[in-house]
């Protein structure tokens, strides 16, 4: 590459910027940096005449590759100009380069390399999920211990890799300064070691440490094979880098735990909520259902689809272990359209496009709502022309806690109210102006109060197409025969589920519809004339 000319620099310094060739492309490895030192590489293609590196404050620098030591702290845009055939382009990446130093003491006696060969060093080193890309030896010592590593929990098994650029045997070494004095002592602070190695991937355990939760310092060394490196020892061909890592107490297994508000119910609706309970701060949860279907949420929902008995089975898991609870035959679905009771979700949405009739109420039931609420119940059932919701009883932290209501299937539509306190919300009484209602519950993690019981009931539509006749039902509701009361003769009839589904079809009904095989519940029936369909609805008891 030819030697950027004086006009060249003269041009980045006054010139302005202008597009006449496609963008450079370059990459840094010290984007964040402890140190302040940077390295930095172009990756366009093309042809080109020279490359002019602006550091952001003022200083620049030429070629292919570039290196620059910040003298101060702070964040930095970077911008490469390149020139060929007396025009040239630019790129920028707006605060690229974050020169952030740990503020932790550095060991007196750490050297860079007293003469760098053959790719010796350190290109690549991760502990326990955390990977870090470096040079090599070239660099000399190298200071990353503002970069922030995952915790070590005492006594577990973590692995470690440690690679670089060469493919001759070097001798690897990490101490960790375990009772935070300031000096890496050998071999008592010594983490690990490997001799005649070119890279190296294992386990190691994490040692006993004096103090827990304070950053320590980790020295990584490499060098040639036989160097058999110490903590103040000068690097010959390799290098030495510098981390912190926190050392924390070793965790207990856990112990799984949890409950449902529908235990020792009967689930009508078929959704069913559960709270974790488990102990000893678990790092992941693996729920089964008894349905084929789980969970890795902390305190999931779930709906059950089917009708039946289920066992239930948490598995809480950390570092130290895993625990498993079963409970056995726990939930008891029996799914009907008539639902007593359905129950706000303690986080995440549910929408109920099934059940038209029964009582909502907070996920407490008879006992207080949980702490930390933050879900949504969408009331949409099929054939309904409004909802309306009677309020019984209404009793949330006043000013913390609420309850809000949107007049449609999402919190886009109209809020009715935002409701807290005791005051029955407008009254007790809400209902929609079409087919859905929102609810979202959310409460804080201070106080929890009784939480609000409310009736529902769907009014279904009784739009009749045509010019009808009276039509009469009766009786109604009714658990065996409903007879027809019409001006005209009937050519159909047909009742609908609140599933949409058509449970029973009869063509020239006459006078009566037998209605012993419906299950219990609430259905749509259409009654068809010369002149149009009657809508009505029937409840079968």
């Amino acid at each position: 590459m030819k030697n950027t000319p004086l006009l060249t620099l003269l041009l980045c310094l006054f010139l302005p910027v202008s597009l006449m060739r496609a963008q450079g492309v370059f990459y840094s490895p010290d984007s964040l940096t402890c140190d302040g030192k940077v390295h930095i590489q172009y990756t366009g293609t093309g042809s080109y005449d020279s490359l002019v590196w602006n550091w952001g404050n003022g200083a620049r620098t030429a070629g292919l590759q570039s290196a620059y030591s910040y003298p101060a702290a702070g964040v930095y845009t970077i911008t490469l100009y390149r020139y060929s055939g007396g025009s040239y382009d630019s790129v920028s990446r707006v605060n690229y380069i974050h020169y952030t130093p740990s503020g932790l003491p550095l060991p007196s006696c750490v050297q860079g390399s007293s003469v760098y060969c053959c790719g010796y060093g350190i290109s690549s080193f991760s502990l326990n999920g955390f990977t870090h890309s470096s040079t090599d030896g070239a660099e000399g010592f190298r200071d990353f211990s503002c970069l922030p590593l995952p915790d070590l929990a005492e006594g577990s098994s973590v692995p470690l890799q440690i690679s670089s650029n060469t493919a001759l045997p070097q001798d690897h070494r990490i101490w960790i300064d375990l009772n935070n004095n300031g000096t890496l002592e050998h071999p008592a602070e010594l983490f690990f070691s490997a001799d005649n190695s070119v890279s190296v991937s294992t386990l190691v355990t994490v040692p006993v440490a004096s103090v827990y939760h304070t950053p320590l310092l980790m020295l990584v060394s490499s060098d040639f094979s036989g160097s058999q490196p110490l903590p103040c020892s000068t690097p010959q061909f390799g290098q030495t880098e510098l981390y912190r890592v926190r050392i924390v107490p070793a965790p207990d297994k856990p112990v799984a735990g949890f409950f449902s508000p529908e235990e020792n119910q009967v689930s009508c609706n078929g959704f069913v909520s559960f709270t974790n309970t488990s102990l000893n701060n678990p790092a992941y949860y693996i729920w089964d259902f008894g349905d084929g279907t789980g969970s890795t949420l902390e305190s999931p929902g779930h709906q059950y689809q089917q009708s039946g008995v289920f066992s239930v089975r948490l598995i809480a898991g950390n570092s130290a272990g895993t625990d498993t609870l079963v409970r056995n035959s726990y939930i008891h679905v029996a799914l009907s359209p008539v639902c007593d009771t359905i129950l706000m979700p303690v986080s995440g949405s549910r929408v109920e496009t099934y059940y038209c009739n029964g009582v909502i109420m907070d996920n407490g039931k008879k006992n207080n709502y949980s702490d930390n609420t933050n879900g949504t119940l969408v009331i949409s059932p099929s054939f309904a022309e409004n909802i309306k919701l009677t309020f019984t009883e209404f009793n949330f932290e006043p000013g913390f806690d609420f309850l809000y209501i949107y007049d449609g299937p999402n919190s886009s539509y109209p809020l009715i109210g935002k409701f807290s306190g005791t005051a029955l919300p407008q009254g007790g009484g809400i209902q929609s102006t079409g087919p859905s209602l929102t609810l979202i519950q959310k409460t804080d993690d201070v106080y929890t109060l009784s939480g609000f019981t409310a009736l529902m009931l769907c009014e279904l539509g009784q739009e009749e197409t045509g010019i009808q006749p009276s039509i009469t039902l009766y009786p109604n509701p009714s658990s065996a025969y409903v007879f027809i009361k019409s001006e005209l003769p009937l050519q159909k009839a047909e009742i609908i589920s609140m599933q949409g589904q058509t449970v029973y079809l009869e063509q020239d009904p006459g006078t009566e519809l037998d209605i012993r095989a419906l299950s219990p519940g609430m259905y749509q029936v259409r009654l068809y004339t010369q002149n149009g369909i009657h809508f009505q609805k029937l409840i079968r008891n």
